[in-house]
C-alpha cells in the first residue's frame, strides 16, 4: 500500500488517539483508574492490558472513548465507586475537555511545524505532474462540464500530465476557444473522461479553472531559531483563519445554506487526505491540523454525548445547584445519540453517493 493511501487512515486514527489520550491523561492526573481506552466503538477486536486499563481496537472505526473504572458518564445508572462525581467542578471540566484541548494543541503544533519549515525553502520549482483543480469559476465552461475543485487533470486531449507542464496546459486551453476538449481526470481515485468547450473570449479559450501542479521540487536550508518564531506567528494567524472558516460553515449549516458537496464524512475525509498526501507532507500536515481543529471545535458543541454536551449538563447542574435525575439524563443522552447518528449517517450516505458519480 502506498504512503499516500495509508496516510489518511493513520491521520484519522492518530487524531482520535490524541483526542482520547487527552481524556486519559486528565483521568490519570485525577488518580482515577481507567477501565477502557478504545479506538473505535462496539465489540473489542484486539488489544492488550496496561495496568488496570484495557487498551483496545474496536469493530466500528467511528471515534473512540475512555471509560473510567466502575463509572461511565454516558450510563447514568452506573455506580461511582472511585468518586468521579465527587471531584471538583474544574477537574470534571478538564476531564471532559481534555480531548478538545489535545486536538487544539495538536492543530497549533502542526501549523507551527509547517510555518517554520516554509521559511527554509530556498527554491520551489513546479514539476510535471497531474494538475490539481484548485478552483472552478461559477457559470464557466468547466462548471457546466462538471469539473470539481479537487479533481486532478491527467490529460487534455493529447497533452499528458505528467509529461506536459502547467504553462503548456494554459497555452493549450487558450488555443481551443469554442473547440471540444477531452479532459481525463482523477476524482477520488477514479478516472473519468469529461468533455468541455472553452469559451472564446477575445480570441482566447477560457475554461474557467485555476489549477496547479501537484508536485514541486524544493531545496531547503537547515533550521534556525528564527524559523520557529515565524512558525509560531504564522500558526497563530492560520489557526484563527481555519477556526473562522469552521464557525462560518457551522453557521451556514444551521441556516441550511450549504450544498451536499461541502459535507464530508469519514470516507470523504480519507479521500481528501489521499489527495493532500499526493501533494506532499506540508499540504498533508495542514489538512491534518484543520481536521484536528475541526474535531476539537465540533466536540465542544453542546450536543449530548459529545464532550461539550457533558460540560453543558454539568454546568447547568452547577447553576441550579442540584443534579438532573437519571431519567432526565437518559432522555438527554438518547436525544444526543439520535442527533449524532442522523448527522453521521447523512455524511456517510453523501460520501457513498459521491463514490458513484
Amino acid at each position: 500500500m502506498q504512503l499516500s493511501t495509508l496516510a489518511p487512515f493513520l491521520l484519522l486514527g492518530g487524531l482520535v488517539f490524541i483526542h482520547e489520550m487527552g481524556h486519559f491523561l486528565v483521568a490519570k492526573w485525577m488518580k482515577l483508574p481507567v477501565e477502557t481506552f478504545s479506538l473505535g466503538m462496539g465489540p473489542r477486536l484486539v488489544g492488550f492490558k496496561w495496568k488496570e486499563t484495557d487498551i483496545r481496537l474496536s469493530a466500528f472505526p467511528l471515534g473512540g472513548y475512555v471509560k473510567l473504572a466502575g463509572y461511565n458518564p454516558e450510563e447514568p445508572k452506573d455506580d461511582d465507586p472511585y468518586g468521579f462525581e465527587k471531584q471538583p467542578f474544574f477537574k470534571k471540566f478538564l476531564f471532559y475537555t481534555g480531548g478538545i484541548i489535545a486536538n487544539l494543541i495538536t492543530a497549533f503544533l502542526l501549523l507551527v511545524i509547517v510555518g517554520a519549515d516554509s521559511q527554509r525553502i530556498l527554491t520551489r520549482t513546479p514539476e510535471s505532474s497531474p494538475l490539481l483543480v484548485a478552483q472552478v469559476v461559477k457559470k464557466s465552461a468547466a462548471e457546466r462540464a462538471g469539473l470539481l475543485q479537487g479533481d486532478q487533470i491527467l490529460a487534455l486531449n493529447e497533452l499528458r500530465f505528467p509529461g506536459a507542464d502547467d504553462r503548456q496546459a494554459v497555452n493549450f486551453i487558450r488555443g481551443k476557444g469554442d473547440q471540444r476538449l477531452s479532459i481525463l481526470i482523477d476524482r477520488n481515485g477514479n478516472q473519468m473522461l469529461i468533455n468541455a468547450v472553452p469559451q472564446n473570449i477575445d480570441g482566447q479559450g477560457r475554461l474557467g479553472i485555476l489549477f496547479q501542479p501537484t508536485k514541486y521540487k524544493e531545496i531547503r536550508r537547515p533550521f534556525v531559531a528564527s524559523d520557529w518564531i515565524v512558525g509560531i506567528s504564522s500558526a497563530g494567524h492560520l489557526f484563527g483563519d481555519i477556526s473562522s472558516q469552521i464557525f462560518a460553515f457551522l453557521g451556514r449549516l444551521i441556516r441550511w445554506d450549504i450544498s451536499s458537496d461541502q459535507v464530508a464524512g469519514p470516507i470523504g475525509i480519507i479521500q481528501q487526505g489521499t489527495q493532500a498526501a499526493k501533494m506532499g507532507w506540508s499540504a498533508f500536515l495542514v489538512m491534518a491540523a484543520a481536521i484536528s481543529l475541526q474535531l476539537g471545535i465540533l466536540n465542544a458543541l453542546p450536543i449530548p454525548l459529545l464532550d461539550g454536551g457533558h460540560v453543558a449538563i454539568m454546568t447547568i447542574e452547577a447553576m441550579v445547584r442540584r443534579p438532573f435525575s437519571w431519567q432526565v439524563k437518559q432522555r438527554i443522552l438518547m436525544a444526543g445519540f439520535a442527533i449524532l447518528i442522523t448527522i453521521m449517517g447523512s455524511a456517510i450516505f453523501l460520501d457513498i453517493g459521491r463514490l458513484f458519480r
